[in-house]
């Protein structure tokens, strides 16, 4: 008899854990919402942040598209 509880509470904490990991999974209907979530649960640290940072400020301004030079805009 112990040994069908035993058993009977092993199959409940397994069916347990199975939920809680499948309540955890989450669709995205894009790439980029996927990756918008990761980096909202992502810390970067201080150092690698100040370091992009300076990166992206040493980059030369973009040139404007032909079409918009053409046209004036």
């Amino acid at each position: 008899m112990n040994e069908k509880l035993r058993h009977q509470q092993k199959q409940e904490s397994q069916t347990e854990q199975e939920q809680q990991q499948v309540s955890k999974a989450q669709e995205f209907s894009s790439v980029e919402e996927m990756l918008r979530a990761d980096a909202a649960q992502i810390n970067v640290p201080t150092r690698v942040a100040e370091k992009l940072n300076q990166s992206i400020g040493a980059e030369p301004p973009q040139n404007k598209s032909w079409w918009k030079r053409l046209l004036g805009n």
